[in-house]
């Protein structure tokens, strides 16, 4: 099947954007994830014999910190070479992540 140039371009749109929802819902995910972790540090930080868990606690966040601007590093580079897109065409499934990026 050939597609026009319009066709192809509105294809290529739609799978950008597609992958942008998905990695805007993978970032709100991870910003969930180290609310969540400071949330049980601070139930952990008043309790004895539960400093060395407390203290994992901080590098567990500075890990799932760090993997944020990872994604968010990698998807500004993909963008700008024009090179974010998903490996297959949208589905249902980009709903889900479509309203997951508007819940924030």
């Amino acid at each position: 099947m050939n597609l026009t140039v319009r066709e192809e371009v509105s294809e290529q749109r739609a799978r950008r954007e597609a992958a942008e929802a998905r990695v805007e819902a993978a970032l709100v995910c991870l910003e969930d994830a180290q609310r969540l972790i400071d949330q049980a540090a601070q139930a952990l930080s008043g309790v004895n014999g539960l400093g060395s868990e407390w203290r994992r606690m901080g590098v567990l966040h500075d890990r799932v910190k760090r993997a944020w601007y990872d994604v968010q590093g990698k998807t500004d580079s993909l963008l700008l070479k024009g090179r974010l897109v998903l490996d297959h065409e949208p589905d249902h499934h980009e709903q889900h992540w479509r309203a997951l990026r508007r819940g924030r």
